[in-house]
């Protein structure tokens, strides 16, 4: 089960799958249905992948043995920025932990569950807050500049070649800054 935000408020939506590999969903609305079933990745077909390294040496166990999984995606862009920028260079269990703070403290609670951050969320936020729970300095201004610069939400919507061309941009920008500063 999953919390997401759909409009202005949040909704559940869950999912299961029978031993046949069917995916049954449940959601409180359309759009739930729709953002669990990407939340999944049920509209990628890994058959191909399947077939071609099922016979694989050195991964042909796995691929057997773990057919059918499907790793969930996060609810948000902001959310997998959270995760990304979190866990660099410190081991993954205080990341998760520093994550989850973050979440709990600061998105609403539904159903036992929290929603996904936003870029508003975090975006309203000075550095030193995110800090407080256990983030470091360079870390947390990082997430809160993105989340105030970059429309992450809308990230999913465009051709990959045009944010490459535009990280790589920011990420000049970013080195000229740290070397004006520098100076």
């Amino acid at each position: 089960m999953a919390l997401f935000r759909v409009g202005e408020g949040v909704e559940w939506a869950g999912a299961k799958q029978r031993l046949d590999g069917r995916v049954e969903l449940e959601a409180m609305s359309g759009e739930g249905l729709q953002r669990i079933h990407s939340a999944l990745g049920l509209e990628n077909d890994h058959s191909p992948f399947v077939r071609r390294f099922s016979g694989d040496p050195l991964l042909g166990n796995a691929v057997r043995s773990l057919r059918g999984l499907r790793p969930a995606r996060l609810g948000t862009v902001t959310h997998a920025l959270l995760r990304a920028v979190t866990g660099q260079l410190i081991a993954s269990r205080r990341a998760r932990l520093i994550e989850r703070r973050i979440v709990r403290a600061l998105n609403e609670e539904a159903w036992g569950l929290h929603a996904p951050p936003t870029a508003a969320t975090l975006g309203r936020l000075a550095p030193v807050e995110l800090q407080r729970f256990g983030l470091s300095a360079r870390k947390a201004a990082t997430i809160v500049r993105l989340s105030r610069t970059v429309d992450l939400e809308r990230l999913p919507d465009l051709p990959s070649e045009g944010i490459a061309w535009s990280s790589s941009r920011a990420s000049a920008a970013s080195t000229a800054a740290s070397w004006a500063t520098s100076a």
